[in-house]
């Protein structure tokens, strides 16, 4: 293998790592429900983030139809994903 792909190997880990870090953090500071477990929403985290950026051609034409934005459909991605991980106390009700 050479230098530079053991390099973007190297950068994939250490992203998982700090992923995986921050999100118990947040389970250690109480923002994030302790339920969750690191490792398996770093890997389904990183899967959503690989989707939303190769969106299908279709699915893009689908949202445009509906008058949605890629861009607003990524913050709505981030919301829901908000959502799902903090607990019900620690979420802005606005």
């Amino acid at each position: 293998m050479d230098e530079a792909a053991k390099k973007i190997l190297k950068l994939n880990h250490d992203k998982f790592l700090i992923t995986c870090d921050a999100i118990k953090s947040g389970i250690d500071e109480g923002s994030i429900r302790s339920n969750v477990d690191p490792v398996e929403m770093t890997i389904f985290l990183n899967l959503v983030v690989k989707g939303l950026t190769e969106l299908h051609p279709d699915f893009k034409k689908v949202l445009e139809k509906r008058g949605i934005t890629q861009h607003q459909f990524f913050v709505d991605a981030a919301d829901f994903i908000h959502h799902m991980l903090m607990k019900p106390d620690k979420l802005d009700t606005k």
